[in-house]
């Protein structure tokens, strides 16, 4: 089974709820901006705390965490030089799902998980949104970004952005609540 974008098994108890369409939401963003012919990568570390130039060389972590603030508006985590962002800021899962954080040991590579095959603790495959992916070298151009298929244990670490999805709810039910009232007070 495939949970694709949830279109099979949404939310929990088959119910698509606020959080996941801010999963989906995370997604739509990573995938527009695999589409931009030349990103600007500095403008991604800027976004996330990063001062500079130089930048880090490596920005497959700073696709991640820029989409997810994109989206994300209540996301105030920033990019740690040296550490990341995701060990620090989001807990560790062993049930990945879309938008989720995936860390690959080799060079700490940072993706967003697309999609899940299986179930549970299955060991299935997992479909990645992949920044920093150039050909031959090229950290700009055509061709950075990829989306890939790997063996679901062959990543480091997933982290979920659970806590990022409630914190989003929690500021747009607060915002809806000031604007309701603002609008029965007129």
């Amino acid at each position: 089974m495939t949970t694709d974008n949830f279109s099979e098994e949404p939310g929990i108890g088959g119910v698509f709820d606020a959080k996941d369409a801010y999963r989906e939401r995370v997604l739509a963003e990573a995938l527009r901006r695999s589409l931009l012919p030349d990103p600007d990568v500095a403008d991604m570390w800027r976004s996330i705390g990063v001062g500079g130039p130089p930048f880090p060389k490596h920005w497959c972590g700073a696709f991640a965490l820029s989409t997810l603030r994109t989206v994300l508006s209540s996301c105030g985590i920033n990019w740690r030089v040296g550490f990341g962002f995701a060990e620090q800021h989001l807990p560790r899962t062993l049930s990945p799902r879309p938008g989720d954080v995936v860390i690959y040991e080799r060079n700490w590579h940072h993706a967003l998980v697309r999609r899940v095959t299986g179930a549970g603790l299955d060991p299935h495959e997992i479909e990645t949104i992949d920044g920093n992916q150039g050909r031959g070298g090229a950290v700009v151009g055509p061709g950075i970004f990829a989306i890939r298929t790997r063996a679901r244990e062959a990543a480091f670490a997933y982290y979920s952005i659970e806590k990022l999805l409630d914190a989003q709810v929690e500021a747009d039910a607060a915002m809806a609540y000031a604007t309701t009232n603002e609008e029965t007070e007129a």
